[in-house]
């Protein structure tokens, strides 16, 4: 990894069993990182052949260059474990140089639940090294939790702001990435007839969802006006096409696909076979959207419509950026379970400092 660039394998190469995972990680050994260490002209290689038949790969590639992403055919085993390592590690670091006042203490231990489901499930490994878990830093003498969201004079750390966004979404690709290898390895266990695997390779999916809602809390830990600053403007023309979305991520699209195949096996083999792991991952991923819906809320998406919206409107009025999750949200959960339920009101604004939202799950996206 250099100059915060991201070395990431293909969604559709991502391992799919437990014992390609237990390989992967046998094989990094404590050497795991040197894995980001790669020439640029076969990630070029790469590209060429992911771009061939894809309509969407303008949009990806895009996606990617802003978040500072360069994908892989490489080993993609090596280069997930690697990424999630590196990515990890640089959250924590971010988080011991920088105070935060959205997201509890409990959040912490959360980032980490994805990795350490994971080498459970793989088996007997020596697994890659990662920073420990970094405690809740203490505010300087002179501030007060809390204090520093929506004041003006936090737009003097436009720079910590700007890493934080970026670290916490490199972040969050990879957990999406450990979703689609849970739900890869759920679907070729349940394929095998082997329902033990199938449902812990279920619980690994979920582990990382619930892994990538504390990313996007981590992700947007900054205050409202270098969002409006600073980071919106970036993701605006001249800067990136008009529209720019999180929808042009690769990762979050494919493992869109793979809640249709998901939902096929389910009813295949029987939902009563797969025990509560199957709600698991379904109560997972709705706290991965209201995590996405508490970003919406801070950064004024309760009012504004998101980047893409507005472009499509033409200017003219959009539905507000969280009515987009919601609807996002509950296409989602349709496609992985058949049905268009609606979940128990939770809160999705920032802490402590606006009324719960008690609307009901009705749907969107933001950006």
């Amino acid at each position: 990894m250099s100059n915060g660039a991201l070395l990431l394998p293909y969604p559709h190469l991502l391992p799919t069993s437990q014992g390609q995972l237990r390989q992967a990680i046998a094989d990094s050994g404590q050497s795991i990182v040197g894995e980001q260490s790669h020439h640029p002209e076969i990630d070029d290689v790469a590209a060429q052949h992911a771009a061939h038949g894809d309509p969407a790969e303008t949009d990806y590639q895009e996606h990617d260059r802003y978040f500072q992403v360069r994908r892989t055919l490489r080993t993609p085993g090596r280069a997930f474990l690697s990424a999630l390592v590196i990515a990890q590690n640089a959250v924590a670091e971010n988080a011991r140089k920088n105070d935060l006042d959205l997201i509890g203490d409990d959040d912490f231990p959360q980032l980490r639940t994805g990795f350490e489901s994971l080498l459970h499930y793989a088996g007997p490994a020596s697994p890659p090294a990662v920073d420990s878990a970094p405690t809740r830093p203490a505010p300087p003498s002179d501030q007060q939790p809390g204090r520093n969201a929506g004041d003006p004079a936090r737009s003097a750390t436009a720079t910590a702001a700007a890493e934080r966004w970026l670290v916490g979404h490199q972040l969050f690709f990879v957990l999406v990435q450990g979703s689609i290898t849970g739900l890869n390895c759920f679907l070729r266990a349940s394929a095998a007839g082997d329902e033990s695997d199938a449902r812990a390779a279920l619980r690994v999916a979920a582990a990382f969802m619930r892994s990538s809602a504390a990313a996007f809390r981590f992700a947007s830990d900054f205050a409202p006006v270098d969002y409006e600053q600073l980071i919106r403007p970036a993701m605006a023309p001249p800067a990136v096409r008009a529209g720019f979305s999180g929808l042009q991520t690769r990762d979050h699209a494919y493992l869109m696909g793979l809640f249709a195949e998901v939902r096929v096996m389910r009813a295949k083999i029987g939902a009563a076979r797969l025990g509560e792991a199957f709600e698991e991952f379904v109560e997972a991923t709705i706290a991965a959207y209201e995590a996405h819906q508490l970003i919406c809320a801070r950064f004024g998406g309760d009012v504004l419509p998101s980047l893409r919206m507005a472009a499509r409107s033409g200017g003219r009025s959009a539905a507000p950026g969280v009515q987009a999750v919601r609807q996002l949200m509950r296409a989602r959960l349709f496609a992985l379970d058949g049905t268009s339920r609606d979940t128990t009101p939770r809160d999705t604004t920032p802490r402590d400092t606006t009324p719960r939202d008690t609307t009901p799950r009705d749907g969107g996206e933001r950006r």
